[in-house]
Formats: structure tokens, sequence, C-alpha cells
């Protein structure tokens, strides 16, 4: 399922991102089912496009486009819409034409042009943390690469597209090929997005997003609230072990212990020498008192 949420972006944006649906696409991206799409893409304007009045950057509007052309299953246009993107994202996005249609050494070589892209250290974090081990060898490979030199690595990343398209990968890890090339495709466009001078929409949280968290503070304070309570017990355990009431034939040892008469109910306790200068709690009616130090004794 793609990770973009398309309802982030304003004007007519949403609109395009949503024509191949919500599931990641295959290796190649294929025209969609819808014939007329890519005509209603001819025809907008950029500022309908991408829903900016006024752009900081419109070469970069441009990058949106193309890469819209792109995940319509539309390379030629992708390529000829790129040619009036700034250098670098021209030769990202003929890179990405290139990797699709299966000319990897083009596809290599324009990726020497760009060099380190924004989106990269996004890319490489992607891997690092969602990626799980996997039992083929190649994308093993692959993440362990971008785990140890902690970058993202696009020659390497086109070898493995080069397998996956031929089939000598699992099932699974070309499932895991085509969700990076998504990932790759919706970084690139919301970086492009955003750079141009478009807004993402700040919406509010679901209410069953926010009944969630509720019961989550709810949970937290519970657990606070029994935490305090248990430490309070463990508190009057402790007390309790320090102040040990002298039944009426006990004797004191005066060299290990001393005996103390509470203020209140003058009832006799027991405590060690350690207890001297120490505050404890009759056992007897409750009331606080402090244990006379030696030399005041």
């Amino acid at each position: 399922m793609i990770e973009l949420n398309p309802s982030d972006y304003a004007g007519e944006l949403p609109r395009f991102l949503l024509s191949r649906g919500t599931a990641v696409p295959p290796l190649r991206w294929t025209r969609t089912g819808d014939p007329l799409i890519k005509d209603v893409l001819d025809q907008i304007e950029d500022d309908k496009l991408l829903g900016v009045e006024e752009f900081t950057n419109w070469s970069l509007a441009t990058v949106v486009r193309s890469l819209l052309y792109l995940w319509l299953g539309c390379p030629d246009e992708c390529s000829r819409h790129g040619q009036a993107a700034p250098a670098r994202e021209a030769a990202y996005l003929a890179a990405m034409c290139h990797r699709q249609g299966g000319r990897f050494d083009d596809a290599k070589t324009a990726l020497s042009t760009v060099g380190e892209h924004d989106i990269h250290p996004q890319l490489a974090r992607y891997v690092m943390t969602s990626i799980t081990p996997s039992r083929d060898r190649a994308l093993q490979r692959f993440v362990d690469t971008v785990k140890l030199e902690r970058q993202w690595e696009p020659h390497a990343f086109v070898d493995l597209y080069a397998r996956a398209l031929a089939g000598s990968m699992t099932e699974e890890a070309e499932k895991v090929v085509a969700c990076l090339q998504c990932r790759e495709f919706e970084m690139l466009l919301d970086w492009a997005y955003v750079s141009a001078g478009g807004r993402k929409n700040v919406q509010s949280k679901p209410d069953s997003q926010q009944a969630d968290e509720a019961r989550r503070r709810r949970r937290k304070r519970r657990e606070e609230a029994e935490s305090l309570h248990h430490r309070r017990q463990q508190a009057a355990v402790e007390r309790k072990k320090v102040l040990q009431p002298a039944s009426p034939t006990q004797k004191i040892d005066a060299a290990s212990s001393v005996g103390v008469r509470c203020p209140k109910c003058q009832k006799l306790a027991v405590v060690p020498e350690s207890a001297r200068g120490k505050t404890v709690t009759c056992d007897a009616c409750g009331t606080a008192f402090r244990i006379p130090d030696k030399s005041a004794a």
C-alpha cells in the first residue's frame, strides 16, 4: 500500500495519485485503467494541479508533473517534461525512466549526474528501519550495504531492480523492490511539491485516533497512580521494619538497640541503633516522631 496520503495535498494532485489505487504498483508502471487521465494531466495548469497560487520554484512544479506522468505509465512524457526541470532532478527523472525501461547502464549514467539527493538520507532510513531480514541473498546484501554505509545506494538499487525484473528473486523480495521504487517516487514527489511552494493540508485526527489517544492517556494516568500507591505501600513496610514494637517481656539489648516510647501513647518500641536521627511512625497510634541521636539520648 502506498504511504503517501493523497488528502495531504492540495489542488488536483490527489486525483492523479489515486488513479492507480492505493496498492503498490508492480515493477513496471504501465498505463492506468482510465484512458482519459493522461489527457486531463496534459491540459491542467500547474497552479490548479498543485493548488498553489504563487510558486517559490516553478521548475520544481515541473518535477511533480513529470513524476505524475511516470506514475500514470507514460515514461516518454515524463522524460519530455523533465527536461525543463533543474539539472539534478532532470537527471533523476531520466534515471527512473531508464530503469523502468530496462536501460540499466543509462540509468546508472544519469544517476552519476544526480550524485547525492535530498531524499537519499530518507530512503536510507527507510531501508534501515522498515525492511525485515530476507532469505533472498541479493536483497539482504543490498540492505546490509545500506546499513553499513548508512546511505542510499542508487547504483546498487539499479542492479537489484534488474534482478527483480528478470525474475531472479523470490516473490516476496520482488515485492520489497517494488515497494522501494514506490517509496522513492513518493519521497521525490513530496520533496518537489513542498520545494515548489505547495503546502500540505493539516487535518485533524480522526475520531477513532483521538479516542485511542484518550485511552492511552487514561491508561498512563492509571498506571502512574498504581505505581504511586505501590511505592507508598513499600515505604510503609520499610517503616514497620524499622519500628518493631516490644513485647511486655522483651528485653532491650542496649548494645544494638534502643528503646523508645511514643510521645503520644507511651507505647514502648525497640528500634536498631541505625534508626537514630530518623523519623518513624508508632505502630500503635500512628504518630510520627524522631528517634533521638545518641548524643541526646
